[in-house]
């Protein structure tokens, strides 16, 4: 049983596997909202651009999507817990106080 629902990742729309047009990304976030209950993201998805921006910009408060969020994949040489927190709370602004449902801490 998955305890998000239907879900999906955005790492394939990031860029990591090649440049896709903005309008193109654009599209495909507004789609996902419509059709899955969670969306698998991180704060280091985006080659020139910040997926997760461009993703917060279109939730609202009645949005019922769940957000599955990784932090801490640009903290290679860092292992401090206040760069955690602080990239945390970077994201938690970027979310407009909208907590994750699921929070990983994804290390490289």
């Amino acid at each position: 049983m998955d305890i998000f629902g239907n879900s999906i990742g955005l790492l394939g729309i990031s860029g990591k596997y090649g440049e896709l047009d903005l309008k193109v990304i654009d599209k495909v976030i507004e789609a996902t909202l419509d059709r899955y209950d969670a969306l698998d993201t991180a704060s280091v998805y985006g080659e020139g651009f910040s997926i997760n921006k461009r993703l917060a910009t279109r939730l609202n408060n009645e949005s019922s999507i769940r957000i599955i969020n990784k932090i801490g994949a640009n903290l290679q040489d860092d292992i401090s817990v206040n760069s955690l927190i602080n990239e945390f709370e970077i994201e938690h602004e970027i979310f407009k106080g909208k907590l994750p449902a699921a929070l990983l801490l994804h290390r490289p």
